[in-house]
């Protein structure tokens, strides 16, 4: 089989965050927003150019978040997809993934405008000629928050909701949007429930979101949390430990629920890697896949290699000696992890360096947070 092959385009469909559709979750290429169906989609050029790409040991430029993890000797979403399912080469679409805009109610420091409204709002306060500009090459849709636009088209993809085996709903934040509610309103009504849901969250749902959840097969929350204890206010602002220990217990009375902790792996977090393992392998039930670390793309300068080496090889350390307490699966992720800091100890930059004291000059002020006091190096 082609050494570019991924399955994605032959099971799912992805409305990103401006309803256009598209492969998967992480393809970054140019998306023909001018389709209005699912079979439209289906019966593109578009489309077929990029199956014959996959087919054909081509590399298309969309799926660089890919090829970048692959490149540095890490696991990708291509490569875990394609364990997952094999090898496809009939359509069939078995997955429905929904991005409901930006809104969201945290300003997490390694995400973008284009993912928190909160953070767009940042960046639009900070004029289109200031110096983050310069820094940060993703620096989409500051102007605006973005919502609704499922609602619009909802007869475009209703069907395809209801003949999916599994939904994944993520945002911005979905249980922070009036779409998310009437999705679940809607599959509840039509009596459409027996399915898996799968959720990319903060871990935001409230009572009245679980009341709806109760009446599906099976939910699936993969929870973002990129720090535990005191540094989780760090990454995770404007919230504190308390509040996600609160949204945590209510988590756990729901039977048809299971979870994975998601911890993006950047320069804020590198030195308490090993802390999170333990806390994500003590107060995880779900034994098949309690974790998944993956590791920066689009802001190079909040990667791990702008962290003294130092205190990446005594984390370093520490993850081998966790090993035996983790299964398969998690010891292959935290191998890729080990792979990826490596790499990063290995592959210094002085730009990214300058760049990163730069945000946390320009954010500090911003989001009220003395991001020194939380880290074991000195920044300066």
């Amino acid at each position: 089989m082609s050494n570019t092959y991924c399955n994605e385009p032959w099971k799912t469909i992805h409305y990103d965050n401006v309803g256009a559709i598209g492969p998967c979750c992480t393809y970054r290429g140019n998306r023909d927003t001018s389709l209005k169906s699912v079979q439209e989609y289906l019966d593109s050029d578009w489309l077929k150019e990029l199956k014959h790409k996959m087919l054909n040991d081509k590399r298309d430029a969309g799926c660089h978040n890919c090829w970048i993890k692959e490149d540095a000797g890490e696991d990708s979403q291509r490569l875990q997809q394609n364990r997952k399912d094999g090898i496809l080469t009939e359509t069939n679409i078995q997955r429905v993934w929904l991005s409901f805009g930006n809104i969201c109610n945290k300003n997490c420091n390694i995400c973008r405008p284009a993912r928190s409204s909160i953070i767009a709002k940042e960046y639009k306060k900070l004029g289109s000629d200031h110096e983050i500009y310069s820094i940060d090459s993703d620096p989409e849709i500051v102007d605006k928050q973005f919502s609704g636009i499922y609602l619009d088209k909802w007869e475009n993809y209703i069907d395809a909701l209801d003949s999916a085996h599994e939904i994944n709903l993520d945002g911005g934040e979905p249980f922070f949007t009036k779409q998310c509610t009437t999705i679940l309103e809607t599959l509840v009504k039509k009596g459409s429930t027996n399915k898996k849901l799968k959720f990319s969250t903060n871990g935001s749902a409230t009572e009245k979101h679980y009341e709806l959840l109760k009446h599906f097969k099976h939910i699936d929350f993969g929870l973002s949390i990129d720090g535990i204890s005191e540094l989780y206010s760090l990454v995770r602002s404007p919230h504190q430990w308390n509040w996600w220990e609160t949204q945590h217990k209510l988590m756990e009375q729901q039977s048809n629920l299971t979870w994975t902790y998601l911890a993006v792996v950047h320069s804020f977090n590198v030195h308490q890697l090993p802390k999170m393992i333990r806390y994500f392998v003590e107060n995880n039930p779900n034994t098949d896949a309690r974790f998944h670390l993956t590791t920066v793309v689009s802001r190079p300068y909040l990667g791990s290699h702008v962290v003294p080496n130092y205190i990446t090889e005594e984390t370093i350390k520490e993850l081998v000696l966790l090993e035996p307490y983790l299964n398969k699966k998690e010891k292959l992720n935290i191998n890729n992890i080990i792979n990826h800091l490596v790499y990063s100890m290995e592959n210094k930059s002085t730009t990214d360096e300058e760049n990163f004291k730069k945000f946390v000059d320009i954010f500090g002020p911003i989001k009220k947070l003395d991001y020194q006091s939380y880290l074991p190096w000195s920044i300066k």
